[in-house]
């Protein structure tokens, strides 16, 4: 049965194994991409049948041609197009209506064009919607398959076996993953380029993958053959299709194996480039970088992260703890590996008296034996070999990273041969430092061939090492967060049926601050004594009620920022005061000629800190939660903090905690702590508010002001559109 977070309904378990493939556009010419792509499938192996199609041949690399796709003898179970692009929907049409319900269009000049091409893909779409064809591409270099012996690419795939899954946007950042997986033997169980995603896009396949769950044999029996014992999923991405489905299904995927995925467009070119790359417009990039952090998966920020995240976590177990040892024959980089240790958030291990005086039976009296341990320059392999086993045996040690430089003496091949040997009896993840160029090269071509992951310098691998605890720790925090149920039902029915009638009232309007108030109020919120007064006399019946101080400020739907237009008066203590302030702010509102505002007095709220708290409906992601500094903290301190809301309380006040306006509320300097606790209590309602009327786009509260009492919510924006999010 499928799991409610593997969400395509798309039937695409047979697309990968197909009994026989149709390649339109193959060519007897070599340099030709039908001939390419006939090639690849038939070097790779692949058991069915091929039926090259092209309208001018008889025969096509010892294989029987056929005119057209109505002359086929049987109807294919794939079709692969490879045309220009002003034939491609003729030829579909025949596919349609053959049956054949898998399609590959290798052909590029669609959207990524332009408004023609756009056209033309949309036809495209309408086809595959009318006669429920999978479709991949247009515009992508195909896939490959290495356990069903399929490569229908036009691009140079070694036939390597490995555990990894990989998405790619890019055929050229395919084109170069291919080549690199060649020199360091690297392999996939499957490779997919997805283009320009008309039909089948990145949900599809993650739902795939997440239906198809590994069982503890397979990943036992992967682990014996020299791998990892997790199936890793790599991913480029320029756009996300549904970001709100995304989430969901990394959320499922990671919790047993990890995701990391490049994703570019934080700068405005590098969004224009992709528009004219591949037809997508890219989400904002601050949202999708709180979007991989929620669902457990990890962000590879450069395409060298890319790669060395494939090698490390297919190659190689992740750590149980963060606690390294470093051996290395070189002080210097054993003193630069401390520090990347600790900006890895790992820790080095400690060694006993003990381990220590066994160390220094192995190593010279000038061997440095406390963690990173330098056994000197003329290090060899049976040193490295005695040093690597003692460490590896010790309970404090959860993972090792071995730096070697290459001296004359440096016995390189044997080394590595020796810690190839050590890592097959003690298991323990193993990350390697030789660096260098040529000197190095034998011993790296060892530790690969092994699929022990080397690294030209150790600051990488042990960045590397880092990432993988990360994922380690994400992955419990994520797997704990899906057993739990957010069910709070914290408000009243009648609080409930009170809101309800308002929101209901404001379809596709904004609620004033009187009336968001209100609303705070009935979900339980602290908001401030407020009124609205049309009078000098209603503003005194007010302050008889609730006293100074007092803050007037205009109150309009139409009125984002208020301040801006000098639209509040606060810190009011006297009548007099009151009365001119009434005045003054009259005359503005007066002047700025809203069509709906009114002058609302309020309780001034001091001594406290203000923070913004919103959340809003994304129209790619779904909900998201933005936490930070508010007032005149905002321009000083980092940008708010955007977070999911299905994230617990104390994920939430774990990280605001760690920013610099969460640092300031625990109280710095023996100062008394601010009252968190009712902050976090206040986004609690907003989240239970948000899930529970699916008309409201925005809650906004800016400020809410932290005492050390209470969290008041002081300022409130809500926003109500016209139709209801699912």
């Amino acid at each position: 049965m499928k799991s409610e977070k593997c969400l395509s309904n798309k039937n695409i378990r047979n697309f990968f194994s197909p009994k026989s493939i149709a390649l339109i556009g193959a060519s007897r010419k070599k340099e030709k991409l039908g001939n390419v792509v006939l090639h690849n499938l038939l070097s790779f192996g692949f058991q069915g049948k091929i039926f090259p199609i092209n309208p001018h041949e008889r025969e096509i690399e010892g294989l029987e041609n056929f005119k057209s796709y109505s002359e086929l003898p049987q109807t294919p179970d794939l079709a692969i197009i490879a045309i220009p692009a002003a034939g491609v929907l003729d030829v579909l049409k025949e596919i349609a209506k053959s049956g054949t319900k898998n399609v590959v269009i290798l052909s590029a000049g669609f959207a990524e064009l332009g408004k023609s091409g756009a056209s033309l893909e949309k036809k495209i779409m309408n086809m595959a919607e009318r006669y429920q064809m999978n479709i991949l591409g247009p515009n992508c270099l195909g896939f490959v398959d290495t356990e069903q012996n399929i490569n229908a690419t036009f691009g140079s795939v070694e036939k390597e076996i490995g555990n990894i899954r990989f998405l790619s946007q890019s055929g050229a950042i395919a084109s170069s993953i291919f080549d690199y997986s060649a020199d360091t033997g690297l392999g996939f169980l499957q490779f997919i380029t997805l283009g320009n995603k008309t039909v089948l896009n990145e949900n599809d396949f993650l739902s795939l993958w997440c239906e198809e769950k590994r069982t503890s044999e397979q990943r036992k029996k992967n682990f014996q053959n020299g791998f990892s014992n997790v199936f890793p999923i790599g991913m480029y991405l320029e756009s996300l299709s549904d970001g709100e489905s995304f989430i969901k299904v990394i959320s499922e995927i990671s919790q047993e194996d990890p995701v990391f995925v490049l994703k570019p467009g934080k700068s405005k070119s590098a969004q224009k480039a992709m528009l004219s790359h591949t037809g997508s417009l890219s989400g904002e990039d601050r949202i999708f970088d709180a979007a991989i952090q929620a669902s457990g998966a990890l962000r590879a920020h450069t395409t060298e992260d890319l790669f060395d995240y494939m090698r490390a976590f297919s190659w190689e177990k992740c750590p149980q703890g963060r606690r390294v040892a470093v051996i290395s024959n070189a002080g210097g980089p054993a003193v630069i590996s401390a520090d990347a240790i600790e900006k890895a958030s790992l820790e080095l291990a400690t060694f006993s008296t003990g381990i220590q005086k066994k160390l220094h039976k192995y190593l010279p009296r000038e061997a440095i034996v406390h963690n990173p341990i330098d056994i000197l320059g003329d290090a060899l392999s049976e040193r490295y070999a005695n040093s690597l086993e003692l460490v590896l045996k010790q309970k404090n040690v959860d993972a090792v990273v071995v730096i070697l430089t290459p001296q004359v003496m440096t016995e390189i091949q044997k080394t590595a041969r020796a810690i190839v040997k050590l890592s097959k009896i003690y298991k323990k993840p193993i990350l390697c430092s030789f660096m260098g160029g040529s000197l190095i090269h034998a011993g790296e071509v060892v530790l690969h061939k092994h699929r022990i992951p080397s690294f030209r310098f150790p600051e990488r691998a042990i960045s590397v090492l880092g990432t993988m605890w990360s994922w380690e720790e994400r992955r419990k925090l994520v797997k704990a967060r899906s057993r739990k149920h957010h069910a709070n039902h914290k408000i009243d029915k009648t609080s409930i049926k009170w809101i309800h009638d308002h929101i209901e009232s404001h379809r596709g309007g904004i609620f004033s601050s009187i009336e968001a108030n209100d609303m705070l109020s009935y979900a339980g919120v602290h908001v401030p004594k407020s009124s609205r007064v049309d009078t000098f006399t209603e503003v005194e019946k007010f302050i008889v009620h609730a006293g100074f101080p007092a803050v007037l400020k205009i109150s309009s739907p139409e009125l984002v920022h208020k301040k801006d237009v000098g639209g509040v008066i606060a810190d009011i203590d006297n009548i007099g005061e009151l009365k001119e302030s009434f005045i003054i702010l009259k005359e503005r509102l007066k002047n700025l000629g809203l069509r709906s505002a009114h002058i609302q007095i309020q309780q001034h709220i001091q001594g406290g800190i203000e923070v913004i708290v919103g959340i809003k409906r994304d129209p790619n992601f779904g909900t998201i939660l933005v936490l930070g500094a508010g007032g005149t903290y905002a321009e000083l301190m980092e940008e708010p903090l955007i977070m999911f809301p299905q994230y617990e309380i104390s994920e939430i006040q774990q990280r605001f905690e760690a920013s610099k306006i969460g640092r300031l509320l625990l109280g710095m300097r023996g100062e008394y702590p601010y009252a968190l606790t009712d902050l976090y209590t206040l986004i609690d309602r907003l989240v239970e508010i948000m899930n529970t009327f699916s008309t409201l786009a925005e809650i906004e509260i800016n400020p809410v002001i932290v005492t050390h009492e209470k969290a008041w919510g002081v300022d409130g924006k809500l926003t109500i559109t016209e139709h209801t999010y699912s």
